[in-house]
């Protein structure tokens, strides 16, 4: 089975977020605090409404829940990181920077990308966050100072609807997972007069993976049947009786994808 796992941030990139889901100016968000990467969902409420003569609920209503939330700290105060996230006077010539009095709603794209677990990483990615800034820690000689980012999720548009975010699963190396399922067949339905009978299955992997691992098991039947080659594709059942079998051919691919097939077997032996 595939194993799907966010543990750790790699990673966060931002750049100039829109409801459109179309950003050009990815740049990666260093030096982040220590596990200071933190979203939320917040679920909406369901209502039943109970008429005044009865005691159980006609029907439901639906409020939906206020937006989810995403925080960022970060343990440097990089100009050009300032600039994204206040309204800013810089100047460069002697490295001066002025915080403006009028609060900065900054508009941002966010990827989050996290640590890999048994070869996997996720990439969160949301397309349209309104975040303010403020400080965490005190100016201390044993902590630093952090930015900490606090953003709004907001709905952007995909294929005509309103989406929140994008979760995509890589490989370790960053390419993406195949996750296309393994093509297994476990035969034809048949019969048998005899106490055995060879079964032939087939399982080809999708583009780029191969089979690692295949296995047949019975699903039902009169009795329990034995099994000459149970993890090959050309296996034999026998100890038939008179009756209706089915037998189950399952495949394994190189990234952990599974899929199964039967076969149904009517026997009837004297």
């Amino acid at each position: 089975m595939e194993t799907f796992v966010m543990k750790g941030t790699d990673k966060v990139e931002w750049g100039t977020g829109n409801q459109y889901g179309v950003v050009t100016d990815w740049t990666q968000l260093e030096n982040l605090q220590p596990d200071s990467v933190l979203r939320t969902k917040n679920n909406g409420t369901l209502a039943g409404q109970v008429p005044e003569d009865k005691d159980s609920p006609l029907f439901t209503i639906y409020t939906a829940p206020e937006p989810g939330s995403i925080t960022i700290g970060v343990m440097e105060q990089r100009p050009a990181v300032m600039q994204k996230l206040f309204n800013t006077i810089w100047s460069a010539a002697n490295s001066t920077l002025v915080v403006l009095a009028k609060e900065k709603v900054a508009n941002l794209a966010i990827r989050i990308t996290s640590r890999p677990v048994n070869g996997r990483k996720a990439i969160i990615t949301y397309m349209n966050v309104d975040a303010l800034t403020g400080y965490s820690n005190n100016i201390a000689k044993t902590v630093q100072e952090n930015l900490a980012i606090t953003g709004t999720i907001l709905p952007w548009f995909y294929l005509g609807q309103e989406a929140h975010y994008i979760m995509q699963w890589v490989n370790e190396d960053g390419t993406p997972i195949n996750s296309l399922p393994v093509n297994v067949s476990a035969g034809a339905d048949t019969t048998s007069t005899t106490a055995s009978k060879a079964l032939t299955g087939t399982a080809t992997a999708a583009a780029g993976k191969t089979i690692v691992q295949t296995y047949w098991s019975q699903v039902s039947g009169p009795n329990s049947a034995s099994m000459t080659a149970p993890t090959a594709l050309a296996n034999t059942v026998g100890g038939l009786i008179t009756g209706v079998y089915v037998f189950r051919l399952t495949a394994v691919d190189s990234a952990g994808v599974e899929n199964s097939a039967t076969v149904k077997l009517t026997a009837t032996v004297a």
